[in-house]
């Protein structure tokens, strides 16, 4: 069939065309839907997996208080060896109480540490915190006069 232009394309051929813009559309529509059904099976599995460790190892919010209660340990006791630092700049030596370094730890309504200062001398110190209240009884906590702060004994566990 011989074709002129600016004459209407024979039906085979638009038929054609509209075919294979047909099959395009359909393996398209197909592969976003496999993408889709997996991104479904992954959702779904990690869901699962979560709330499986969830029923087997289920959070304790005793030992995050306990932490907590590390962390305010921890950064009065680095509080104290920034007040010790500054003593020392100033004094040639290291404060042998917090009072003499005018430091007091910040403690809420009920003290859960105690603070002890041993080892003082002219070129060193430790400092503790010895746990007290029923959360964090045994747990000990120092530092000296190189900054190095060590969790001699934890009862966070």
């Amino acid at each position: 069939m011989e074709h002129l232009p600016g004459a209407a394309l024979p039906r085979s051929f638009v038929s054609d065309a509209e075919d294979i813009a047909v099959v395009r559309r359909a393996r398209q529509v197909r592969r976003n839907l496999e993408r889709l059904q997996l991104a479904l099976i992954l959702l779904v599995g990690v869901g699962f997996f979560g709330l499986l460790g969830l029923a087997l190892y289920p959070p304790n919010p005793v030992r995050f208080g306990c932490r907590g209660m590390q962390s305010a340990a921890k950064d009065n006791l680095k509080a104290f060896f920034v007040a010790q630092e500054a003593f020392h700049a100033e004094h040639d030596r290291y404060g042998e109480r917090a009072a003499d370094v005018d430091f007091a730890p910040r403690v809420g309504a009920k003290p859960r540490y105690r603070y002890v200062l041993t080892d003082v001398t002219k070129d060193g110190f430790t400092a503790w915190a010895f746990g007290v209240a029923d959360e964090v009884d045994g747990d000990v906590w120092r530092i000296n006069h190189e900054n190095n702060l060590e969790n001699v004994g934890n009862a966070c566990r």
